[in-house]
Parts: C-alpha cells; sequence; structure tokens
C-alpha cells in the first residue's frame, strides 16, 4: 500500500512538472513581431504599370518568418495605388509615393516601406548596381518604343553580375558578366518580367518589366 501511494504521488508530481514545462515551452516560443519588409523595396515605374508581385515579409526578434498578412496602403494614391490585401501596385501619375504593408501580431504592430516613383512612359531606363550589393531600383519599368527598350547597368566600384533568372518566351537578352565602375546596355524587344541576380552576391536580385 505504502509502494501504491509513492507511485500515485510520483505520477501526479510528474504530470505537474509536464504541465509546467509545456506553458513555459508555450511563453518561450511565442514569436514577437520585431520587422517587416518589402520587396521590391524601392521601384520606378511608368504611368499605367501594373506590377501584381510586391510581398512583405515579417519576421520575429530572431529572425525566424512569420506566417500573417497585413494591410497594404499608399501614401500618394493620386500617383501610386496599392491593392489593400494583395499589394499590387499600379502607376497612376507622375510622382512619388509610398507602398506600407502594416501587419499586427501578438499585439505587436510593425509597419515595411517600398519607394515608389512613376515616370512618363519611356524606352531608356537605368539601374544602379551599389557598393552595398543591391540593385536601385530594384524593380524598373520600360516601355518599348517601336520594337525596342534599352536599360542601362551603372556598375559602382564593387563588380556586380546581371544574371537572367527568367525571360518572357521568346526573348534571349545575353547576361553581363562582372562589371565595375562602368555602364553596360541590353536591349528587349519583348514584353514580358525579366528576373534577374548577382552570381556574386548572394541575395542581390532586381526585376524588370519591360511593355
Amino acid at each position: 500500500m505504502q509502494l501504491m501511494r509513492y507511485a500515485r504521488a510520483a505520477v501526479v508530481a510528474g504530470v505537474a512538472v509536464a504541465a509546467l514545462a509545456c506553458g513555459s515551452d508555450s511563453t518561450s516560443s511565442k514569436q514577437v513581431l520585431d520587422s517587416v519588409s518589402v520587396e521590391p523595396r524601392d521601384a520606378v515605374l511608368t504611368v499605367g504599370t501594373l506590377w501584381p508581385h510586391v510581398h512583405s515579409t515579417a519576421r520575429d526578434r530572431t529572425g525566424v518568418e512569420i506566417k500573417t498578412t497585413g494591410r497594404w496602403s499608399s501614401s500618394n494614391e493620386s500617383v501610386a495605388t496599392v491593392g489593400i490585401t494583395a499589394g499590387a501596385i499600379a502607376g497612376i501619375a507622375v510622382g512619388t509615393a509610398i507602398a506600407r504593408n502594416t501587419v499586427t501580431y501578438n499585439g505587436v504592430t510593425e509597419t515595411g516601406e517600398s519607394s515608389i516613383t512613376v515616370v512618363a512612359p519611356s524606352d531608356t531606363g537605368t539601374v544602379t548596381a551599389t557598393v552595398s550589393a543591391a540593385f536601385t531600383p530594384q524593380l524598373r519599368a520600360v516601355n518599348r518604343s517601336g520594337s525596342a527598350a534599352t536599360v542601362t547597368w551603372n556598375f559602382e566600384a564593387e563588380p556586380h553580375t546581371v544574371t537572367w533568372d527568367s525571360e518572357p518566351p521568346g526573348a534571349s537578352v545575353a547576361d553581363i558578366s562582372a562589371t565595375s565602375s562602368t555602364s553596360v546596355s541590353r536591349e528587349f524587344t519583348v514584353a514580358g518580367t525579366n528576373e534577374y541576380h548577382c552570381s556574386i552576391h548572394a541575395g542581390m536580385a532586381g526585376s524588370l518589366l519591360v511593355q
């Protein structure tokens, strides 16, 4: 009988410890929203352009992604509008605006931003490959005049490449090998989205929309 009482006491104690442990794990693993980033982080669109591929990433204090959504808005809807839930950006008129995604998670609110510049339709455009390993603007739109548009990459002192990840069907534009301290242009004859990256620097990527 005494042994059975000891056994029952041990079971009860074990259950209590397990409950406390679960409660502790639940509290410690509760993600706290720390930041929201938006991509593209900056864009140059032409009037009439619609870019549906805007997205944001929410992260906690340790950098782990939080699976949640937010509410999109534009600082100047006369220049650029942003879909409230989907985040598609439309260029309305020449000017500048800030696209924002505001996320609230576990009682914490953070906002991510992207700077949007809307310009008149043009068959030329420029992108800078910076020494801080970024293509800016990260998204560039150009409009073909006749059959082609020309985009020039201005390379700062740090070498970068322009290596295509995807092109519209029928397009075949040459990559730009490692280049620094000069400018290189490419001609685009096929409408559609072109995605590219720098093969030297991880995470350095850009998008080009040819219309």
